[in-house]
């Protein structure tokens, strides 16, 4: 979200600080609902042998950087898909300060969309040859992943097929 509508806010279809706010702001309260899913439903919510949302070593590894690190972590977790949303939830599980834990996402979020929006800035002249690239990209990604599944139900009929002879 912060690539397209930082796009439109260069080509002044909406205000920069608008964009800025709301991709900050939509940032932030996803990752806070996730650390009051943590902070609430408590770890063996996420943990139960019923369901299992993450890997136990991860929980863990994750547990041992905040404990490490301390609150580089969750500024820095911004930057690193996959963990962001992780990273939320054990700062909720680990009873962290709601008021610290805010500020120190927010403080993430702010740097990390700030470098997004500069690099969009930096790119935008070449922006429409960034989606040519990226539409090129997806369509060998498509066609790759069609031969792959087409090979694979080929081969399962082979198969399927010299058991019945």
């Amino acid at each position: 979200m912060t690539l397209v509508g930082t796009y439109f806010a260069f080509t002044g279809d909406i205000s920069f600080p608008v964009v800025f706010t709301m991709v900050n702001i939509g940032g932030f309260a996803g990752a806070f609902v996730l650390y009051i899913l943590g902070r609430t439903k408590g770890r063996s919510y996420f943990m139960s042998s019923q369901k299992s949302y993450f890997n136990p070593e991860k929980l863990d590894k994750v547990e041992s950087w905040i404990d490490k690190y301390g609150n580089w972590v969750i500024v820095g977790a911004r930057f690193f898909t996959g963990v962001r949303s992780l990273i939320s939830i054990v700062a909720g599980l680990g009873n962290m300060n709601p008021l610290k834990f805010s500020v120190l996402t927010m403080i993430g979020f702010i740097i990390w969309n700030s470098i997004l929006m500069a690099l969009v800035y930096i790119l935008k002249e070449n922006f429409e040859d960034i989606g040519k690239y990226l539409s090129n990209y997806t369509k060998i990604i498509l066609i790759i992943a069609a031969v792959g599944v087409t090979v694979y139900l080929v081969s399962r009929y082979w198969k399927f097929k010299k058991g019945e002879e």
